[in-house]
């Protein structure tokens, strides 16, 4: 009761989705340090951060459309799209797939979203299309960096902001009018906590940021 309405300040503990890219990260805090400087936090990293009890945790966010039962309060901050990648070089090697059977032939790699399976890749027109991944992870930079070093086609989330070190085009869509979908990124909060101002402030910058970012 004593913070609410007070300077946000504190202790801001935070369980994040496993393999969230770090050139997306490093930003948001340096944008949330420069508007609340007085505000620090303790990190934590979860496969699924809402799949069991969230203990000692003031803020969590999560990949998906579901939410913990309970006391929480949980807002949908953005929605970003899950397709098919790959780089350039490994498609001129191994040929760009132009059918769902095709895919099949190639080494696949495949971000499983909390709640989903990674050998079940999405269609635009709904329902899903069975595959063998070489790899089934939740951890979102690695297979994109997978990507990117030329091991496979990836199904993974994308922001679509550049990778460092990464020359613009390096990374092309895969079969995009046939695989996809769209994720939704929640902010999940004990209901209790709801007020309290490092939380609520946190909860307010986040959303204009994340559209500067162009999710």
């Amino acid at each position: 009761v004593r913070e609410v309405g007070a300077e946000p300040a504190g202790v801001l503990r935070i369980l994040l989705p496993v393999g969230l890219p770090p050139h997306l990260l490093t930003p948001l805090l340096g944008f949330v340090r420069a508007r609340y400087p007085r505000i620090s936090y303790r990190v934590h990293f979860s496969d699924d951060p809402v799949g069991g009890i969230i203990e000692n945790v003031d803020l969590a966010l999560h990949f998906g459309d579901r939410s913990p039962s309970g006391p929480w309060v949980s807002r949908e901050m953005v929605r970003v799209r899950v397709w098919a990648i790959a780089s350039r070089e490994y498609l001129a090697q191994h040929g760009t797939p132009r059918t769902l059977e095709e895919l099949r032939n190639h080494e696949l790699l495949a971000w499983e979203c909390p709640g989903d399976d990674g050998k079940l890749w999405p269609l635009i027109r709904g329902g899903t299309f069975p595959v063998s991944p070489v790899m089934v992870t939740r951890h979102i930079h690695l297979i994109r960096q997978f990507a990117i070093a030329g091991l496979g086609i990836a199904l993974v989330p994308d922001a679509m902001v550049p990778d460092p070190g990464v020359a613009e085009g390096a990374l092309v869509s895969v079969l995009p009018e046939l695989i996809g979908r769209e994720v939704g990124v929640r902010i999940v909060v004990p209901a209790v906590l709801s007020e309290i101002p490092r939380i609520k402030a946190l909860i307010e910058l986040l959303k204009p940021f994340l559209g500067d970012l162009g999710l």
